[in-house]
């Protein structure tokens, strides 16, 4: 039968707990009676918690990474799980690559970070705290786009974007809710996110026609496929926000 690691681990994990059983037998062996029984209590619920560790199964652990230095106080998977952002007391937000556990990332918050949210495209990380400054990152470079303080004189604790992007919401210290919109939500034909429907926009839906994938940028209405349903919601839209 051939070992995997995992056995090795189990089998490893096994024989640490029952040295460790066999250890309290003896010690309550060589002490008074009424330390013993306190001692044979331990081993009982030693005993009782390993046998339903086992019951249970240990969950699969795909990667572990350090690299705060204080406490992890948010993570989020962005939409496509391509990127984990984790948000942290130390000041920072890293963005780790989720295929490997690559750390490609780390954005300087100035102060600590109590939550971050990805916008529903991807394209936004968002983090605040007690500062009362909410930033607004874009993913695919690091750059921070924006800092915004309106009504947050108490903090940011807690944030996260509507399912459509156009808006986000946030929870103060005083016990309020904000819902505020979003500055950089993409407009009906902006490929590119630059709020302005324009020339690049149509070029990028003609040079992406007919490629299909799941996250395609071109593909607007995000059913697969870069076609004539994307062309003419940029050309419906042309001129937006220019």
């Amino acid at each position: 039968m051939v070992r995997t690691a995992q056995n090795r681990f189990n089998t490893l994990t096994s024989a640490c707990v029952w040295r460790e059983c066999v250890q309290l037998l003896r010690q309550a062996r060589a002490v008074r009676p009424v330390w013993r029984s306190v001692q044979l209590f331990v081993l009982l619920g030693t005993l009782l918690l390993t046998s339903e560790a086992y019951a249970q199964g240990r969950p699969d652990i795909v990667w572990m990474r350090g690299g705060h230095s204080s406490a992890v106080s948010s993570v989020a998977f962005s939409p496509d799980g391509a990127w984990l952002a984790s948000g942290s007391w130390d000041g920072s937000v890293k963005l780790w690559r989720m295929s490997d556990g690559a750390l490609v990332r780390t954005l300087s918050n100035l102060s600590a970070v109590s939550s971050i949210a990805f916008s529903p495209d991807g394209r936004l990380l968002v983090s605040g705290g007690g500062n009362g400054i909410i930033r607004i990152w874009r993913v695919s470079d690091g750059a921070l786009l924006q800092t915004y303080d309106q009504e947050t004189s108490t903090g940011a604790y807690s944030i996260q974007f509507s399912p459509n992007g156009q808006l986000f919401g946030y929870g103060r210290w005083d016990a309020t809710v904000v819902v505020a919109r979003n500055p950089f939500a993409r407009r009906d034909g902006d490929v590119n996110g630059d709020g302005c429907v324009d020339d690049s926009d149509l070029l990028r839906v003609l040079f992406a026609f007919g490629n299909t994938g799941s996250s395609l940028p071109e593909d607007l209405n995000r059913d697969g496929i870069v076609d004539d349903a994307d062309l003419a919601e940029v050309l419906s839209n042309f001129g937006s926000g220019c």
